[in-house]
This record gives structure tokens, C-alpha cells and sequence, in this order.
């Protein structure tokens, strides 16, 4: 599982690092997912030391939460 994390967490760090640029008083989806993204990377280095520290009902509680925050991004970002 962390493996999976420090993926999670590089991919996150990645968006963060690349070459697009946001307007962000015209794109709202835009800052919505760098915020995501950066509250992402917090999550994955708190659930790797919640991994390391065996507190895997922490750290599945964590997982849980970043997931439905995946889930309401996803809902966001939908037509209406």
C-alpha cells in the first residue's frame, strides 16, 4: 500500500511541477484541481507515516477521505 501512496504523492507533485498555467480568476475547475492536488501530497506523506507507524485504521480513514475528495472533484468538474 505504500507504494501505491508514494505514487499517488509523485503524481500529485508532478501536476504541481509542470508547465501549465492557470488563470485563475477564469479558471475556476483549474484551481480547484491544484488545490486538490496539494492537499493530495499532504495526505500521501501523513499516510505513509501512518503506514510506517502500523496505524492502518488511521491511515485507511485517510485514504477513505482523499478518495471522496477525489469523487467530489470528479462531480464537480461535470457538466451541469
Amino acid at each position: 500500500m505504500r507504494a501505491y501512496v508514494e505514487k499517488v504523492g509523485r503524481l500529485a507533485q508532478d501536476i504541481l511541477q509542470s508547465s501549465v498555467k492557470f488563470d485563475f480568476e477564469k479558471d475556476d475547475e483549474g484551481f480547484m484541481q491544484l488545490a486538490f492536488a496539494s492537499k493530495q501530497i499532504e495526505h500521501s506523506k501523513s499516510l505513509c507515516i501512518l503506514i510506517d507507524a502500523c496505524q492502518y485504521r488511521d491511515a485507511f480513514g485517510l485514504s477513505r477521505l482523499m478518495t471522496e475528495g477525489l469523487v467530489q472533484l470528479s462531480w464537480a468538474m461535470k457538466e451541469p
